[in-house]
């Protein structure tokens, strides 16, 4: 099935005007009808396509502007960069380099916006624990509900709606590529969408959706999106109805001592604690002024969603002198260097106190401040949000989990290619593997830069020569 004939949902074909010729100049930007009449956050609305002529663009798409002064030296190279700007390129059933996942890629660059489109076949399936069929029809005959096992039309119907919404309102708009090339300042915006086919050699993925018998969600789905490469190549996959729902308490306290342990290592690695400072002083000097800051640089680098641990900052002084005075110095030095981390705009608490003088007088090494996390914290966290149809459609697009922490065979390979690619792109790959944080490729919410990594390899392989992957930021 051509892309112009995708189904939607409920199974009725919706037509999209026919992908141009990327080689063709003169090519319209048209905007096919999966990326129209979406709502909902960062998704765009219907309207009039965008034109090269200054026409109305969809809402929430910011546009490259024709009147950007940042304009090439040359007239040859402008009229290319005028030529580049009016084409619609396209990169069907596209493989990531990593060797997982498939979709198909498309690029506007008068309208900014890209499109990821993952096609898949929906198969749906009684319960797993349905009853055989004398013990259903016994717990008929009794009044028992055995609907619950089964999916009616309209349940298919919802599910694949649902599942589309979430995956759109979740991995659509995160982030902005931005040309890097000089005089060339375009952007992509990615819309980010699952696509339900009736035929399944239409699709890139099969995938069986079971009824979910209740209460509680499943956590049994999984995609199997290892890509060869062959030719018709198609992955395969298990859903749950319950995926299209939320815990807002998923594996809170492993996300809380993971986040804690992270600011632990950061700390360490900065040599940020203790803080020395000259006897009866409490300004900060070199090398501390420096390592608060790298302190302050991995502070600000949690993922959205991740727990603001607090940070307890407590300074201290030598025993020689009056006590006052020493209690007095301990709390300056204290606020000395929680003025550091605030002017940073570090998200973490401060709880900032002073000791006073510790141990033997003119000891030097006791004219200090210590910084350490607050393990207490953890114990009472419990707002971890999670959903597996998210963190499943990942997979679809190439990404690989997170959660675990592998160096060998084929998902060690996968999560090393994933490093490099990571480099390459100058984002930051998982600070360590195997922890369960707010990512969403790990226990969490969160669609990192480096959840673009593989959009990001599609686009730059649909606007080489002119605009190469590595011209491309994510940000």
């Amino acid at each position: 099935m051509a892309l112009s004939q995708l189904r939607s949902p409920d199974g009725r074909v919706q037509r999209t005007p026919a992908v141009p010729n990327p080689e063709d100049p003169s090519a319209a930007p048209g905007v096919p009808r999966f990326v129209e009449g979406t709502a909902g956050p960062g998704a765009v609305s219907g309207g009039p396509a965008p034109t090269t002529a200054g026409g109305p663009l969809p809402a929430g798409v910011d546009a490259a502007s024709p009147a950007d002064p940042n304009v090439c030296s040359t007239e040859e190279e402008e009229t290319r960069k005028e030529q580049f700007r009016a084409r619609t390129f396209s990169a069907p059933d596209f493989r990531p380099s990593a060797g997982y996942g498939k979709f198909d890629a498309y690029y506007w660059p008068a309208s900014a916006l890209m499109a990821a489109v993952v096609k898949m076949k929906f198969n749906y399936v009684q319960a797993d624990n349905t009853p055989p069929f004398p013990r259903l029809f016994a717990m008929w005959r009794a009044g028992q509900n055995i609907q619950r096992f089964f999916w009616t039309d309209a349940e298919q119907t919802r599910f694949a709606e649902d599942y589309r919404r979430r995956i759109i309102d979740r991995w659509s708009f995160a982030h902005t590529f931005r040309s890097t090339k000089p005089c060339w300042p375009f952007l992509a915006r990615p819309y980010v969408t699952p696509w339900v086919v009736e035929d399944a050699s239409d699709a890139h993925f099969e995938v069986t959706v079971h009824k979910s018998a209740g209460p509680g969600i499943d956590y049994s789905s999984g995609f199997r999106a290892r890509n060869p490469g062959t030719a018709g190549w198609r992955g395969t996959g298990n859903l749950y109805s319950s995926d299209v729902r939320e815990e807002p308490n998923f594996n809170s306290p492993q996300v809380a001592t993971a986040e804690r342990q992270r600011l632990d290592r950061a700390i360490a690695a900065a040599l940020a604690s203790p803080i020395l400072f000259e006897k009866d002083r409490s300004e900060l000097r070199p090398p501390y002024d420096e390592r608060l800051r790298r302190l302050a640089a991995a502070l600000n680098a949690k993922n959205p969603s991740d727990p603001a641990i607090p940070i307890v900052v407590t300074g201290s002084a030598s025993a020689e002198g009056d006590v006052t005075r020493n209690q007095e110095l301990s709390e300056a030095r204290a606020e000395a260097v929680a003025l550091v981390l605030r002017r940073a705009g570090v998200p973490q608490p401060l709880v900032v106190s002073g000791s006073g003088p510790v141990g033997v007088p003119d000891d030097a090494a006791n004219r200090k401040v210590e910084i350490a996390t607050d393990p207490s914290f953890e114990g009472g966290y419990a707002s971890n949000r999670y959903s597996v149809a998210e963190h499943e459609f990942g997979h679809a697009i190439g990404l690989p989990d997170e959660y675990v922490n592998l160096s060998t065979g084929d998902l060690g390979a996968k999560q090393t290619a994933f490093v490099n690619l990571a480099a390459a792109a100058g984002v930051a790959p998982p600070d360590q593997w195997g922890d369960s944080t707010s990512s969403q490729m790990s226990a969490g919410v969160d669609v990192l830069p480096r959840h673009y990594l593989t959009l990001w390899e599609a686009l730059g392989q649909m606007t080489s020569p002119d605009i190469t992957r590595n011209e491309w930021s994510i940000g």
